[in-house]
């Protein structure tokens, strides 16, 4: 569940979609994680994600209210790292911390969604 340091702020899933806390279960409680698609043209054929941790979100919006008081002009930015980590990266980077293996099985691809 990803929260603000002092743990005010956050959201809560229930259940969790999301992919590290799932994997993060999976690895404490030594079942699968499934693995939603296995086909993509990615490197190792898993989905691709780019994750942004949320205090980047927010100093990005204070910098760019900062930069808008101080008369700059308006844009549309997008905030990312460049590159992107597939679910089995996201795996092994699993295994690297908890320091043995997260079990993972394929399941079929989930219907895309459409974000406006």
């Amino acid at each position: 569940m990803p929260r603000a340091p002092d743990g005010e702020i956050g959201e809560a899933h229930d259940p969790e979609t999301h992919l590290v806390p799932l994997v993060l279960a999976a690895a404490r409680r030594g079942v699968p994680v499934r693995i939603f698609g296995d086909d993509y043209d990615t490197r190792d054929g898993t989905c691709v994600r780019d994750y942004v941790d949320l205090s980047d979100i927010a100093d990005a919006h204070v910098n760019a209210l900062e930069h808008l008081h101080n008369g700059g002009e308006r844009g549309t930015l997008n905030l990312a790292k460049a590159r992107g980590f597939s679910v089995k990266e996201v795996i092994a980077a699993a295994e690297k911390v908890c320091g043995h293996a997260v079990r993972h099985e394929p399941a079929p691809r989930r219907p895309a969604t459409r974000r406006s």
